[in-house]
């Protein structure tokens, strides 16, 4: 009989129980005291774990060390049952050794089918990646591989290896994520994954996260063309926050967009880059084909996208009329009044939305972008949740006034993120804001983004009223810490909450 619970976030739990019924082991013990002697523990009842079908050990940020590493699993035996393993040693002190270690226990288990390894903000470099990627390389079974080595300095060699340890498992793979973020790997790092990744044309979920390294359009490209045999891709995640990659780049992302019909599920990161109204087009245009997403998260703040690019991109957001979730962030790029009438033209079609987290700020919006976008979200009556930044842009009382008017229009919303900050704000603005989220009577919760002189917190409104229950105050913005200090004493003063939460 299997053993129900078999999720373990104490040790001395693991050690009492039945190990001749476990098939399932999950620990949780990132919350755990870890020395010598609980890693012998752990290993000492593991070795007992005969029928062991699937483990899982979660030891982030305990400070292991190569030396636990072979503790841990230096004398662990051939799991003959185990086909599925998920280790997270995210933010520890691990380096080569211990990965070869790691590699040495994972040859013994010739069946595996899921392997999940986390080795984010270790000591892994080059060398310790291109041993992980010897024991991938006998993996012909697998059907679901998750490999973080997110700043590990693992180059363009650990690239390398990587690709090729792709190169030689089987095309079984299903589920694929790759995060190799901030690791000094150019576009021949990006290469060497892309000439593999075309090969699994039965993957259903697919993550590459390249962010934070000096890939340029040629890498972007390489790494599109190799997208678009992957057409049954259902769920698709890429970043490529803050490289070097220009329009060409964007473009060839936005082509492989066009391949991908069976999509509910797609997140685009592309922040500080180099992207123009071109290569925004391009993605725009490839959005419009993918006509089955429910959630949807585009992120391409700090570029130099304008008012053409946001016309594509709103065109592709109207076609996906299933989106129930979106979240779109295009801060500090060069969007004025037109451009965000055709953003708020886009999500005019997208009537079953319940989540929206939208961020316009620091463009070139007045007025007129301000009343375009608060007509369009008066609309969208399944709002629960809405994220809304339109702050350092030149927006007046006319324009807040409408886009308030609009706001208070969203009687479902319970969780409100608020962000206005740096614009031509007045009395009146800061009693009709205060006034329609008050008037909100689901609005549970309600976060503010506060800057010098903000005086959302003096107001009788917020002073009294009823429905919301939780605040947070992000008071980051604010020029001085004597600022700070009075918009924290300003919300103790609110008594009917029954939680604050300050950011500073």
């Amino acid at each position: 009989m299997e053993q129900q619970n078999s999720i373990f976030c104490r040790i001395e739990d693991f050690v009492q129980s039945n190990f001749s019924i476990l098939t399932h082991i999950d620990l949780q013990l990132k919350d755990c005291d870890i020395d010598r002697y609980q890693l012998a523990l752990i290993t000492s009842s593991l070795k007992q774990c005969e029928k062991v079908e699937s483990l899982i050990i979660n030891l982030e940020n305990k400070g292991i060390s190569d030396t636990n590493i072979k503790e841990l699993f230096n004398y662990l035996p051939h799991f003959e049952n185990l086909t599925k393993i998920s280790l997270n040693f995210n933010q520890n002190q691990i380096e080569s050794f211990g990965v070869q270690i790691l590699t040495q226990f994972l040859q013994k288990c010739q069946n595996i089918t899921e392997l999940s390894i986390f080795l984010k903000e270790n000591k892994v470099r080059y060398t310790g990646a291109q041993i992980l990627c010897k024991a991938i390389n006998f993996m012909h079974q697998i059907k679901h591989l998750k490999i973080e080595l997110i700043a590990n300095d693992i180059q363009d060699i650990g690239a390398l290896s990587l690709g090729l340890a792709l190169e030689n498992i089987g095309n079984n793979l299903i589920v694929l994520e790759i995060g190799i973020g901030n690791n000094k790997i150019s576009d021949q790092g990006a290469s060497s994954i892309a000439k593999r990744l075309s090969k699994f044309c039965q993957l259903q979920t697919l993550l590459l996260d390249m962010s934070d390294n000096n890939i340029t359009e040629e890498g972007a490209i390489e790494i599109g063309t190799a997208l678009c045999p992957l057409k049954n891709l259902t769920s698709l995640i890429i970043n490529f926050n803050i490289n070097q990659i220009s329009d060409r780049g964007a473009s060839s992302i936005g082509q492989a967009l066009f391949n991908f019909t069976q999509l509910t599920y797609l997140q685009l990161k592309m922040c500080q880059n180099q992207i123009n109204d071109k290569g925004a087009v391009v993605i725009g245009q490839g959005l419009s084909n993918c006509k089955n997403i429910s959630s949807l998260k585009l992120f391409f703040a700090i570029n130099q996208i304008g008012n053409e690019g946001a016309k594509a991109i709103g065109k592709g957001i109207s076609n996906n009329k299933n989106l129930t979730s979106l979240q779109f962030y295009f801060f500090d790029n060069q969007i004025n009044d037109l451009g965000a009438a055709y953003i708020a033209e886009g999500l005019s079609n997208c009537k079953n939305l319940t989540s929206l987290k939208i961020s316009l700020s620091d463009n070139q919006i007045y007025d007129d972008g301000a009343i375009s976008v608060g007509n369009v979200i008066g609309n969208l009556k399944c709002l629960k949740n809405l994220v809304f930044n339109l702050g350092q842009n030149l927006i007046k009382d006319n324009g807040a006034k409408d886009l308030l008017n609009g706001l208070s229009n969203c009687f479902n919303l319970k969780d409100l993120k608020f962000s206005f900050i740096f614009n031509k704000n007045t009395d009146e603005f800061y009693l009709n804001a205060t006034k329609c989220f008050c008037d909100l009577t689901n609005l549970n919760t309600l976060e503010l983004y506060l800057c010098d002189g903000d005086k959302y917190l003096k107001s009788k409104y917020l002073l009294n009223c009823k429905n919301i229950k939780i605040l947070s105050i992000d008071v980051s913005p604010c020029n001085s810490k004597k600022e700070q200090i009075n918009h924290i004493n300003q919300a103790l003063k609110i008594k009917r909450l029954t939680k604050l939460k300050v950011e500073i």
